[in-house]
């Protein structure tokens, strides 16, 4: 039996079931500023300034006047943490980013339930989710609060999915059916995590490249920056 990690081996119309521009400081162009500060690599800083120059421009990628420096800085990411509501693309682009870094992909779902379907206890879970976080490779994609500081503090990239909460919704709805209680917990997701959210791409910025993806457009931008190792 495939886990969810391993979804890139599953059917395309399978994968396609699961899954303006950001304003603020935590669009994919923030990438492009933040891999120039070396906040992911090593190197010298004689090509930041055509970096920065290029962040300012929104949604937006340039290359540095060697390409090959911004593709060894990718490449370096080992370690990636992406969060967001139901519906929001979360296991899709985990999937996308395993097959393009060669890195593997651990859902928080594979933490909360057992083999049978049965929730398991907040400690068992929070163990399983650090365990995971105490390796060397990975792509952590779900939820759980209780851990978004450990698996924050060892992310080299953080990636905040929020895309309109209608489709989202339209997403769950056709990805599990009418279960109100899913539906339900969709339409309150924002209210209920959303600063928190929020709060954990600005606590995390000075440590690790943050950005917020809002559109399919921004996904596409990310995944034709990203290089398999």
């Amino acid at each position: 039996m495939l886990r969810r990690g391993d979804e890139c081996l599953q059917s395309p119309a399978r994968l396609q079931k699961r899954g303006g521009p950001p304003k603020d400081r935590y669009g994919p162009s923030s990438l492009v500023a933040i891999l120039s500060q070396n906040r992911c690599c090593t190197g010298s800083d004689d090509r930041r300034e055509p970096f920065l120059q290029s962040a300012a421009q929104p949604m937006k990628f340039c290359y540095p006047v060697d390409p090959s420096s911004m593709l060894r800085s990718i490449m370096l990411i080992s370690r990636v943490m992406i969060i967001g509501g139901p519906g929001s693309g979360k296991t899709w682009l985990g999937t996308q980013m395993r097959c393009q870094l060669d890195l593997p992909v651990y859902s928080i779902d594979e933490a909360v339930w057992d083999c049978h379907g049965n929730l398991r206890s907040e400690t068992t879970i929070d163990t399983l989710v650090r365990e995971q976080i105490s390796k060397e490779r990975w792509i952590i994609e779900g939820g759980n609060t209780r851990t978004y500081e450990d698996r924050a503090l060892r992310s080299q990239l953080i990636i905040r999915l929020n895309p309109p909460l209608w489709l989202r919704f339209i997403r769950v709805l056709r990805r599990d059916g009418p279960k109100f209680p899913l539906l339900f917990w969709t339409l309150r997701y924002d209210k209920v995590f959303g600063e928190k959210d929020r709060a954990l791409l600005r606590s995390a910025k000075d440590n690790a490249t943050c950005i917020e993806i809002r559109s399919g457009s921004d996904c596409k931008a990310l995944l034709s920056k990203l290089v398999a190792k």
